[in-house]
């Protein structure tokens, strides 16, 4: 995280909040979607781009994550909505049910911000790791020594070492995936595609049985006026581009095939930024759906290209080691890319 700057701390009357809130550069995760974070502070925060409005007084949890230096930190933590700024698109949420670390981390994390200074993983392991918040002693009388004792603070001081462990495992994780880790979920099963077309205008007569996956070398499609559409080879069926009674014009894609003969591969999307981690033969594990064998392979090629909405993204090929079967062709994928 930068230096903030002093006009970026929103402060606000006694009676308007009780915290100061800035506007930390950290992402929140309501119901699978990622948002921007406004603003936050130990006792709330206020999100950006909600398009849909969400009733006052819902409870949500959230997954709030705060990006650092080598490693990033996920916190799970129930809000209240308190207001949305339908012209600005802003929910404004206030923490509920929040326990004593998680104040702790919070104020830890926006205390080092305001100050300027580095958060490191060691500190929030400290953090997470103290008692942060002790009950008022009641004073002792003068006439009896004081007496500890043991037997009531082991279950204290186990809870302790159990948070500071899975503490320390957490952020080792972050630090492993951050470094060493490349993870896409937006990856699909390809094949050497073939299109049948219309080679006249007119209406298309299907004669595939409804459910048809596979065809044969020859196998008549269908026709357009008369004329019969058939299968270049022992195919099969990914996509049925026209149905039984549609108009078409010569040159249409009737149906698309993948010969049965023919090689898969894998193609998954990435961030340019994150491709640039990447060498030719880097091993990637490929999670494919409807399968329950995860199926190891290696980069083959880094290609750039654009996307519908104009950003360049990174087209990587992955060749699996062994053979997919064909009907595999079109399944979406998941990919982890091992980059030492």
């Amino acid at each position: 995280m930068s230096l903030p700057s002093t006009k970026n701390v929103v402060h606000e009357s006694e009676t308007q909040r009780q915290y100061v809130r800035l506007p930390v550069p950290a992402q929140v995760t309501v119901d699978g979607k990622e948002y921007d974070v406004r603003d936050l502070s130990s006792g709330g925060l206020a999100i950006d781009k909600v398009e849909n409005q969400i009733e006052i007084g819902k409870r949500l949890l959230l997954t709030l994550t705060l990006p650092f230096t080598a490693f990033s930190l996920d916190i799970s933590i129930e809000a209240e909505v308190q207001y949305y700024d339908t012209h600005q698109k802003v929910l404004g949420c206030q923490f509920v049910n929040v326990t004593p670390d998680q104040v702790s981390l919070l104020n830890h994390v926006i205390k080092s911000y305001m100050a300027g200074e580095i958060v490191k993983s060691g500190d929030l392991l400290n953090v997470a790791a103290r008692e942060n918040f002790v009950n008022p002693r009641k004073k002792a009388s003068t006439n009896k020594t004081p007496v500890v004792n043991i037997k009531r603070q082991i279950p204290g001081l186990l809870l302790v070492g159990v948070l500071g462990v899975v503490a320390a495992t957490f952020i080792v994780g972050n630090i492993y995936d951050s470094l060493f880790v490349l993870k896409s979920n937006d990856a699909v099963v390809q094949g050497a595609q073939v299109q049948v077309r219309s080679a006249a205008q007119g209406i298309f007569i299907s004669k595939l049985e409804p459910g048809t996956t596979e065809v044969k070398a020859h196998q008549e499609l269908g026709s357009v006026n008369g004329d019969d559409v058939k299968s270049p080879c022992d195919c099969v069926i990914t996509e049925v581009n026209r149905r039984d009674g549609e108009f078409v014009i010569a040159g249409d894609p009737i149906v698309t095939l993948v010969p049965k003969e023919g090689a898969l591969w894998v193609v998954a999307s990435l961030k340019p930024v994150d491709a640039s981690r990447l060498q030719l033969n880097n091993p990637a594990k490929i999670s494919i759906a409807g399968t329950k064998v995860d199926v190891m392979g290696k980069v083959a090629s880094i290609k750039s290209e654009t996307d519908f909405y104009g950003s360049r993204v990174a087209q990587v090929r992955i060749i699996p080691d062994q053979a997919l079967p064909v009907d595999l062709a079109g399944r979406p994928a998941q990919v982890v890319f091992e980059t030492k």
